[in-house]
């Protein structure tokens, strides 16, 4: 992590929060992306009982960096490991960075554990935007056998706000060739 990145943490969490406080209908914290995932934001520990209880929130797919989360106000894994929610965290560096596809792969395997399950996995980042959306975009390419623009379309229908950079479509793409129509697929698990 550079000074710039962990200096840039801060204004941009509070772009979130602000736009989410102007308009929540139009900028909401967290979206249902389908019957098993939701798409968010950082949660805070005063999110913890309404994920859980309204969205039935299961498991947490964490893409954040170690200082995104080691903050009081943020829900971290030891407060959902104590109200029995799973954990994950797979840790991507923020903004134009990426992760290789065995470690995307490893994450889509944690989401379809809860399919079929009554539960659902909240996979987030700082934003919500970028490193957590690249993830749930190869979950919803691999579960349905969707190429890329599928998926996309679907999630950006969504949570419009989503951007991803030529890294992360690089990630999804070869994630595609290796998992979804390659030889290492993982659909019939």
């Amino acid at each position: 992590m550079t000074l710039l990145e962990n200096l840039a943490f801060y204004p941009s969490l509070f772009y979130s929060l602000l736009r989410n406080r102007l308009s929540s209908i139009d900028w909401p914290w967290y979206n249902r992306i389908d019957e098993t995932v939701i798409l968010g934001a950082l949660p805070f520990k005063s999110m913890i009982n309404e994920l859980i209880e309204k969205e039935h929130v299961g498991g947490i797919l964490c893409t954040t960096e170690p200082h995104e989360v080691e903050h009081s106000w943020a829900a971290a894994k030891q407060d959902w490991e104590a109200k029995g929610v799973s954990y994950y965290w797979l840790p991507i560096r923020d903004f134009f960075y990426t992760t290789d596809t065995s470690n995307v792969h490893d994450a889509v395997k944690f989401i379809r554990n809860f399919e079929n399950s009554g539960k659902s996995v909240y996979v987030h980042c700082k934003a919500g935007r970028t490193r957590s959306t690249m993830i749930v975009l190869c979950y919803l390419m691999e579960k349905n056998k969707w190429y890329s623009p599928a998926a996309y379309t679907l999630i950006k229908s969504k949570r419009p706000r989503i951007v991803l950079y030529h890294q992360q479509w690089t990630t999804i793409e070869d994630y595609a060739k290796k998992y979804v129509w390659g030889k290492n697929q993982t659909s019939n698990m």
